[in-house]
């Protein structure tokens, strides 16, 4: 089903935490702590820390704990792959999977060499074994595609409709709802082809194609955009998406090196 394939939350996954015996602010400020941190550098970081600590004095940041059997999956995965990463970098990992968790349209940011297009393997190998699916990981850039290849078009001589690459890859997601589909959109955001997307990110999460043909957004489907800068990208947008900030640091020279 549907619904078996979305990946836990850290709260929720925590069987020990009893609602009737944590402080409703504590729980605020756990969630407040997790919508916000992945999307922040480190010294505006602190100040929201601080601003936390302003507004709830001596609250403990219950439901935001690290859950041992994510991170021992996530540190797993990164086995697997043979790879070098550091605590930052696990962190921000972390944080994608927390952020993929409740939403479905996720923007990881950050310049090259800082491991965007490894931190979407790990994760989706993350969710792959958290809720025992397969998982399929497409990438396409959207910027080197037009509109009519993306979404769909009109032959100009016979009418026929042909669907775009990624109509066709949410039409095998619908297909296959046993597996978990990862549709990786590498490049920048334009308002040109992605305005197209606000409604499929947004409560409504449909798709309505050129020829008027209204697609619903299944549940085992995730979208992942990875971009440099948010420069193009429209308000509308960004507001619909969940996002992870990578600073340089996470992964310094040194890792790269010893990899």
């Amino acid at each position: 089903s549907i619904s078996g394939l979305h990946p836990p939350s850290t709260l929720n996954s925590k069987s020990s935490i009893s609602l009737d015996a944590t402080s409703e602010k504590s729980l605020l400020v756990g969630e407040l702590r997790k919508a916000n941190l992945s999307k922040l550098n480190g010294a505006d970081g602190l100040l929201f820390a601080d601003l936390l600590n302003d507004i709830f004095p001596g609250s403990k940041t219950v439901g935001f704990s690290t859950d041992s059997s994510l991170e021992q999956c996530i540190s797993q995965e990164i086995k697997s792959l043979e790879l070098v990463s550091s605590p930052e970098w696990e962190n921000k990992v972390s944080q994608t999977y927390h952020q993929c968790a409740v939403r479905q349209g996720v923007c990881l940011m950050g310049d090259t060499t800082v491991g965007k297009s490894t931190i979407a393997r790990v994760v989706a190998n993350t969710m792959s074994t958290m809720c025992s699916a397969k998982v399929r990981f497409n990438k396409i850039n959207p910027k080197t595609l037009s509109v009519g290849e993306i979404y769909g078009k009109y032959d100009k001589f016979s009418g026929d409709w042909t669907d775009g690459i990624f109509t066709s890859l949410w039409r095998r997601a619908v297909r296959r709802l046993d597996v978990l589909n990862w549709v990786v959109l590498d490049g920048p955001i334009d308002p040109h082809w992605a305005e197209s997307l606000n409604t499929v990110l947004d409560d409504t999460k449909l798709l309505t194609l050129p020829n008027n043909e209204r697609l619903g957004l299944p549940g085992n489907l995730h979208l992942l955009f990875e971009v440099g800068s948010l420069q193009n990208a429209s308000p509308s947008t960004v507001s619909r998406l969940g996002m992870v900030f990578i600073p340089q640091r996470c992964l310094k020279w040194t890792v790269l090196l010893e990899s």
